[in-house]
């Protein structure tokens, strides 16, 4: 307990590093999940909707990275009672979603789900979702205004990426992978909610975030009071 403390205590006293911003909302919102991937794999990214209080047509562009090849674009579980249709071909970059019903529906979960062929090369690759204004309507036919979250896919590389709401956070833990990831998530007034430890031999680590936190730290530790890292803080809340 004493050295789970003393950790914390470090974690806490070290200046911060790089700050992302992260918001959060309960509006409708249009998400490209980031994943990771080995090089020259198959890898499935979902783009999920959620706080849809009810959506009678809508028309996306999802563009992505030139160095990642689209395989095969497939229907999610969200919007049943409306009709999909994909304009273009798998070569099409941007690729257009059509969603289009007689009704509306108020059905979350993933709109599609995207199938790449991850690069041979390490990195990041963004994929980035939007619209034209009037191209998302209620059942009414009245313009809807959603947010949009961009996703990635991250492919290879030493380096660990801790996701944590919209921001990902990069460790450079580089070859010498030892040690864990330390997250510890805070409320407002600075006190201690939730700390969350992750083994560092992995790219991607979704570390959810309590409701109630305002902000989170992020660090690598190797043995007792050993930074190996400078401390990376994640703002969940205005």
């Amino acid at each position: 307990m004493r050295r789970v403390f003393l950790i914390l205590l470090g974690i806490t006293m070290i200046l911060p590093g790089l700050t992302l911003k992260s918001t959060a909302s309960t509006a409708t919102t249009i998400a490209v999940e980031t994943v990771a991937a080995k090089k020259g794999e198959a890898v499935a990214v979902p783009i999920r909707l959620s706080g849809n209080s009810g959506i009678c047509g809508v028309t996306v562009s999802v563009t992505y990275d030139a160095a990642l090849t689209l395989t095969n674009v497939t229907r999610g579980d969200a919007l049943p009672t409306l009709t999909m249709t994909k304009t273009g071909s798998l070569l099409s970059n941007p690729i257009k979603l059509v969603f289009d019903g007689m009704e509306e529906d108020a059905t979350n979960g993933n709109m599609a789900v995207l199938t790449f062929t991850a690069p041979q090369t390490d990195g990041i690759y963004e994929i980035a979702v939007s619209y034209e204004e009037g191209d998302i309507v209620d059942g009414g036919l009245d313009p809807l205004d959603v947010n949009l979250k961009q996703g990635k896919i991250i492919v290879g590389g030493t380096d660990v990426f801790v996701k944590i709401g919209d921001a990902t956070v990069t460790v450079p833990t580089g070859t010498d992978a030892e040690g864990q990831i330390y997250a510890a998530f805070y409320a407002q007034s600075g006190e201690l909610i939730a700390l969350r430890i992750f083994p560092t031999d992995c790219v991607l680590i979704n570390a959810e975030a309590p409701a109630v936190a305002a902000y989170a730290k992020v660090a690598w530790w190797k043995g007792l009071l050993q930074p190996m890292s400078g401390v990376n803080t994640v703002k969940l809340k205005k």
